[in-house]
């Protein structure tokens, strides 16, 4: 009976290790995971520096977009930003909405 006890020890060990081996990747994985669709989120959008800006209108890089009503203005902290502050100058990532004909959501690059 004695030897039955001294099995179950390191059986015990064991099996706390491998849970946390378990703990420690899986965690990482999750990170990984969370970054890779954070990355993704911004993958179709395109990049440019606003040269005009009307009053349904966006002109990035001389080029003139649509800019919907609705659309959601961030900073790249995620901040929301008012349309005043798509000025000549500033630098923006933007997404067009193929399906909406415009502007859908600028993410305002703030100077570092």
């Amino acid at each position: 009976m004695n030897k039955g006890i001294e099995r179950e020890v390191p059986v015990r060990a064991l099996l706390i290790i491998v849970a946390l081996v378990v703990l420690v990747v899986g965690g990482g994985w999750v990170q990984t995971a969370d970054a890779q669709t954070s990355q993704d989120s911004t993958i179709s959008y395109k990049s440019g520096e606003v040269t005009a800006n009307g009053l349904t209108t966006i002109q990035i890089d001389k080029q003139d977009y649509a800019l919907l009503s609705d659309a959601v203005i961030t900073d790249d902290e995620g901040k929301p930003r008012d349309r005043k502050e798509l000025v000549p100058g500033a630098f923006v990532k933007f997404h067009v909405s193929t399906r909406r004909g415009g502007i859908d959501n600028i993410i305002l690059i703030l100077p570092k």
